[in-house]
Protein backbone atom coordinates (compact mmCIF):
# COMPACT_ATOMS: atom_id res chain seq x y z
CA UNK A 1 0.00 0.00 0.00
CA UNK A 2 2.64 2.31 -0.05
CA UNK A 3 3.89 2.42 -3.08
CA UNK A 4 -0.21 3.34 -3.77
CA UNK A 5 0.75 6.40 -1.64
CA UNK A 6 3.93 6.99 -3.09
CA UNK A 7 2.43 6.77 -6.66
CA UNK A 8 -0.28 9.73 -5.42
CA UNK A 9 2.43 12.09 -4.28
CA UNK A 10 4.17 11.93 -7.29
CA UNK A 11 0.90 12.47 -9.51
CA UNK A 12 0.11 15.46 -7.40
CA UNK A 13 3.89 17.00 -7.80
CA UNK A 14 3.51 16.66 -11.83
CA UNK A 15 2.66 20.27 -12.48
CA UNK A 16 4.08 23.08 -14.50
CA UNK A 17 5.54 25.99 -12.95
CA UNK A 18 5.45 27.64 -17.02
CA UNK A 19 6.02 31.81 -16.74
CA UNK A 20 5.13 33.90 -19.99
CA UNK A 21 8.11 36.03 -18.90
CA UNK A 22 11.49 36.81 -20.81
CA UNK A 23 13.53 34.09 -18.82
CA UNK A 24 12.51 31.68 -21.70
CA UNK A 25 15.14 29.50 -21.58
CA UNK A 26 15.65 28.93 -17.85
CA UNK A 27 12.08 28.22 -17.57
CA UNK A 28 12.76 25.58 -20.47
CA UNK A 29 15.62 24.11 -18.23
CA UNK A 30 13.55 23.98 -14.85
CA UNK A 31 10.88 22.05 -16.87
CA UNK A 32 12.75 19.35 -18.35
CA UNK A 33 14.87 18.60 -14.81
CA UNK A 34 11.08 18.37 -13.37
CA UNK A 35 9.66 16.28 -15.88
CA UNK A 36 12.70 14.30 -16.24
CA UNK A 37 13.11 13.58 -12.05
CA UNK A 38 9.30 12.81 -12.45
CA UNK A 39 9.71 10.30 -15.42
CA UNK A 40 13.24 8.22 -13.30
CA UNK A 41 10.43 8.67 -10.26
CA UNK A 42 7.70 6.68 -12.02
CA UNK A 43 10.35 4.34 -13.47
CA UNK A 44 11.50 3.47 -10.14
CA UNK A 45 7.91 2.86 -8.47
CA UNK A 46 6.87 0.79 -11.61
CA UNK A 47 10.68 -0.99 -10.71
CA UNK A 48 8.99 -1.48 -7.16
CA UNK A 49 5.56 -2.70 -8.10
CA UNK A 50 7.33 -5.34 -10.02
CA UNK A 51 9.63 -6.93 -7.33
CA UNK A 52 6.97 -6.92 -5.43
CA UNK A 53 4.92 -8.67 -7.50
CA UNK A 54 7.91 -10.98 -8.14
CA UNK A 55 8.46 -11.81 -4.07
CA UNK A 56 4.79 -12.10 -3.50
CA UNK A 57 4.38 -9.02 -1.46
CA UNK A 58 1.19 -8.09 -3.23
CA UNK A 59 -0.91 -10.03 -5.92
CA UNK A 60 -0.77 -10.15 -9.49
CA UNK A 61 -4.22 -8.43 -10.11
CA UNK A 62 -3.01 -5.85 -7.33
CA UNK A 63 0.08 -4.86 -8.94
CA UNK A 64 -1.45 -4.96 -12.33
CA UNK A 65 -3.99 -2.53 -11.46
CA UNK A 66 -1.13 -0.25 -9.62
CA UNK A 67 0.93 -0.76 -12.62
CA UNK A 68 -1.83 0.48 -15.15
CA UNK A 69 -2.73 3.65 -12.91
CA UNK A 70 0.66 4.83 -12.75
CA UNK A 71 1.08 4.12 -16.32
CA UNK A 72 -1.62 6.86 -16.77
CA UNK A 73 0.22 9.01 -14.91
CA UNK A 74 2.95 8.82 -16.90
CA UNK A 75 1.37 9.01 -19.64
CA UNK A 76 -0.55 12.35 -18.36
CA UNK A 77 2.58 13.85 -17.01
CA UNK A 78 4.23 13.17 -20.76
CA UNK A 79 1.15 15.41 -22.24
CA UNK A 80 1.50 17.72 -20.30
CA UNK A 81 5.25 18.48 -20.85
CA UNK A 82 4.58 18.39 -24.48
CA UNK A 83 1.80 20.92 -24.44
CA UNK A 84 4.02 23.11 -22.16
CA UNK A 85 6.64 22.39 -24.73
CA UNK A 86 4.85 23.29 -27.78
CA UNK A 87 3.22 26.58 -25.59
CA UNK A 88 6.54 27.42 -24.97
CA UNK A 89 7.82 27.21 -28.50
CA UNK A 90 4.87 28.92 -30.01
CA UNK A 91 5.89 32.35 -27.30
CA UNK A 92 9.39 31.86 -28.54
CA UNK A 93 8.74 32.22 -32.36
CA UNK A 94 6.13 34.85 -31.39
CA UNK A 95 8.68 36.78 -29.33
CA UNK A 96 11.14 36.11 -32.35
CA UNK A 97 8.94 37.41 -35.04
CA UNK A 98 7.49 40.67 -33.05
CA UNK A 99 11.74 41.48 -32.23
CA UNK A 100 12.32 41.19 -35.99
CA UNK A 101 9.00 43.25 -37.50
CA UNK A 102 7.36 40.50 -38.97
CA UNK A 103 3.50 39.89 -38.93
CA UNK A 104 2.34 36.09 -37.75
CA UNK A 105 -1.19 35.42 -38.85
CA UNK A 106 -3.25 33.64 -36.61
Amino acid sequence: MSVAALSIAISSYSQCNYQHDNSNDCVYQQSVKMFTSIDYKIDEIIDAIRMDMFYGKITQENGKYYLNEILTIKSENEDLMNKVFVELNEHIVTEVYKHEGMYIYE
